[in-house]
Formats: structure tokens, C-alpha cells, sequence
């Protein structure tokens, strides 16, 4: 309690107060420079989230690479491998204090997704691969598994251990795929268990990487929000993803507008 800790006595009942409001001044003190610096100002404040975003675990710390973007309140932690434009989304929890993670190029993790790749008694491998330019879709659970390229896990998906689903494939909304279940190349699946629906089109396959591409785009817009943007130049960003031109060269650019308001690699 409060008396162990300061030894006891009337010392604990004047420390204790005492320290809570000079944290709340500092606090306070922090959040006024950051305003009055002006221009970069929300980057500050951004930076005041007391959350530890990135956690070294015993002796694995995340590898986490350039452009990447990992939200104020998510959690990377252990042994995890962000690539280059890797998004990590709100509330989203990746544990690599269990088990190794690896993410490939320009994949995006959504808000609230839990990856976990503890195994169970038997089973060997511990890890969570997800390849390039894959989306993984909010409220998704996310167990030891190999997920391909240029794949889209709908929201609210749950991938069982030892799952493999292939490249340029697409899991529904709120499936369950099951444990060991091996999904190929180019398919649609669906349900709780997920079963296979159809093969996807060539042109369905062709924009899986652009979905990718606008889901990290989104989440640069929370770094978009400062004063080197004029309003003319947000409006054209907004107008440009309203009508869905998505692309790499224009990922570039927003990318570079993000670095030229105050971004801070390598974690936003």
C-alpha cells in the first residue's frame, strides 16, 4: 500500500498528493509547449500517448522497419517483424512475447485485431506469417498461421492454428477458418467453418494489392492532420480517395507529405 511504499506515517500522506500533482502540472505543462509550438503541434501531442507502442520482451525487441505506422493505443511486443509500410491500426495487439510475427511489405493490420501465435501442447511452430501487401481485417483474431500475399482477411475473421491460405484470396466476413485448414491460391472462402465459394476473377485478384495500398493510405491521414498541408491539398486527398484512385505513385506522395509535416519514422 501507500504506507509500505513511503515508509509509512505522516511522510506517505504528504508524498503522495504531492506526486500526483506535480505529474498533472507536467502533464499540463507538456500539452501547453506542444500547442505553442504551432505548426508540428499534433505530432507533439501525439507523442504525449504515455502508451509504450513498441515493447521489448526479455531478449526480443520488435524489428520494426521504415514508413512504418503503428497507432497510439496498439501494442507491438517481442518477437515481431514489421516491414517497410506496414500499418498497425487502433487498439490492435500483436504478442510476440509468445511466439514470432512477421509482416510482410505494405500489409495492413486493422483497428482491434489480436495476434497471438502461442501454440498449443504439440504443436510446433509458434508463429504468425503474413505476406505482402495483405489486409487483415478489424476485430480479426489471428493464431499460428501462414497467410500469402496480396490476400484480404475480411473483418471479424478468426484464423485457427495451423491454417495456410494462399496468395490473391479472399476470407469473408466473420469466418472461421479451421485448424490445419489449407486454403489455395485465388479463392473465395466463407462461413463458420469456412468453406470454399468460388474461384475469384482475374480482375477481382487485380485490385487485392490496391486494398492494401488504401488501407495504409487511410492511416497516413492520421498523420496528414498539421499545418504542412493546405486546405486545398487536403481537399484533393479526400477527394481523391472518395473516388477511388488508388495507386502506388499517390501512396508516394502522401507518404512524402506526411514526412514533410513532422512524421517521425518508425512508428508515426
Amino acid at each position: 500500500g501507500i504506507n509500505a511504499e513511503y515508509g509509512g506515517g505522516v511522510m506517505s500522506l504528504l508524498l503522495y498528493p504531492l506526486g500526483s500533482i506535480l505529474r498533472s502540472v507536467g502533464r499540463s505543462v507538456e500539452n501547453t509547449g506542444a500547442i505553442l509550438r504551432g505548426k508540428n503541434s499534433k505530432f507533439d501531442l501525439w507523442e504525449l500517448n504515455r502508451h509504450q507502442r513498441v515493447l521489448k520482451v526479455g531478449r526480443f525487441a520488435p524489428r520494426v522497419q521504415e514508413e512504418v505506422f503503428v497507432a497510439p493505443n496498439a501494442l507491438v511486443a517481442g518477437n515481431v517483424k514489421l516491414s517497410e509500410r506496414v500499418a498497425v491500426g487502433f487498439g490492435s495487439s500483436l504478442r510476440g512475447d509468445i511466439g514470432e510475427i512477421l509482416i510482410g511489405f505494405s500489409s495492413t493490420i486493422g483497428d482491434r485485431v489480436f495476434i497471438n501465435p502461442a501454440v498449443r501442447t504439440g504443436v510446433s511452430d509458434s508463429k504468425v506469417t503474413i505476406g505482402d501487401f495483405t489486409s487483415i481485417g478489424s476485430g480479426s483474431i489471428i493464431f499460428p498461421s501462414k497467410i500469402g500475399s496480396e490476400t484480404v482477411i475480411a473483418p471479424r475473421t478468426k484464423i485457427l492454428t495451423g491454417a495456410e491460405i494462399g496468395n490473391l484470396s479472399i476470407v469473408d466476413y466473420g469466418s472461421i477458418v479451421a485448424e490445419g485448414q489449407k486454403i489455395p491460391n485465388g479463392q473465395l472462402w466463407r462461413g463458420a467453418p469456412a468453406t470454399f465459394v468460388r474461384e475469384l476473377t482475374e480482375e477481382e485478384q487485380a485490385v487485392l494489392r490496391e486494398t492494401a495500398l488504401t488501407n495504409y493510405a487511410a492511416y497516413l491521414r492520421c498523420v496528414f492532420q498539421s499545418q504542412a498541408f493546405t486546405t486545398a491539398e487536403k481537399d484533393d486527398i479526400m477527394d481523391y480517395l472518395a473516388i477511388g484512385k488508388k495507386s502506388q505513385d499517390y501512396v508516394d506522395v502522401l507518404r512524402d507529405k506526411a514526412v514533410a509535416g513532422g512524421w517521425k519514422h518508425p512508428i508515426g
